[in-house]
């Protein structure tokens, strides 16, 4: 279901962002995957959520890689695209990696993915949070 949601998010996320803009349809993003991570261990106990939760995530997961390069040609412009777009998906590529591990460890301590799941969401929350303030900083927004 994730991959099913993927393929089809992204083209959907890109028709959305034209018509929306692209920052807009990121705070959305970025605001339901924080909730969904922090309820995921109270939404999905049974099959059927545990599918519907998989299918959102991988819409998310989706909009961001489909948004990314644009978002960084709004934020940072042109001129060395190519070097910020790098650090980004370095530092994503860093995340994938060490992301299941600290959830693993983190299983491994409490026998609960409560802990992974809550922490996860309180970090996209947190970059949610910088992300408008980012905003407000660099369009002066009220």
């Amino acid at each position: 279901f994730f991959g099913l949601a993927n393929g089809f998010g992204r083209p959907l996320a890109g028709l959305i962002a034209e018509k929306t803009g692209p920052m807009k349809v990121m705070f959305v993003v970025y605001s339901i995957a924080g909730v969904t991570f922090l309820l995921f261990n109270t939404i999905a106990r049974t099959p059927i959520t545990l599918y519907i939760s998989a299918f959102i995530f991988g819409c998310l997961f989706a909009t961001t890689l489909g948004l990314l390069p644009v978002l960084t040609t709004v934020g940072f412009g042109v001129k060395n695209l190519g070097a910020i777009y790098g650090a980004l998906k370095t530092a994503f590529g860093l995340a994938a990696f060490f992301g299941p591990m600290a959830a693993a460890w983190a299983y491994d301590v409490t026998g609960t993915y409560v802990v992974p799941f809550a922490g996860a969401g309180v970090l996209v929350l947190v970059g949610l949070v910088i992300y408008v303030f980012g905003l407000r900083i660099k369009y002066k927004m009220p």
